[in-house]
């Protein structure tokens, strides 16, 4: 995915699959975890939806596109009883911010 600088829309949306179709229902929490390229830590973690055919929507927030870079990114999804699985399960989402004319 790329996107201009400062640029809210389109929403980033991830596809969650296993050997099958993820329902995202039945999860006690969706996040979308968001680092930079080249960092270690995470930039930030937010609450993101999930539905039944595994599409997990973000919408982006005022300052998430600010800066020019490739952000990378993956979705934490919790189930029942505390039990983590983040997608997908090899590799991470790129995201490209490229800058804007002004």
């Amino acid at each position: 995915m790329r996107m201009k600088q400062g640029d809210l829309k389109p929403d980033l949306q991830i596809q969650c699959t296993s050997d099958t179709t993820v329902n995202l229902t039945t999860a006690s929490s969706v996040q979308v975890v968001c680092r930079r390229e080249g960092a270690t830590a995470a930039l930030w973690t937010r609450t993101a939806t999930g539905d039944s055919a595994g599409v997990v929507t973000y919408t982006w927030q005022a300052g998430d596109t600010d800066t020019v870079g490739r952000l990378l990114f993956e979705v934490l999804v919790t189930w029942p009883v505390g039990k983590p699985q983040r997608f997908p399960a090899v590799g991470v989402l790129p995201v490209d911010i490229e800058s804007n004319l002004g």
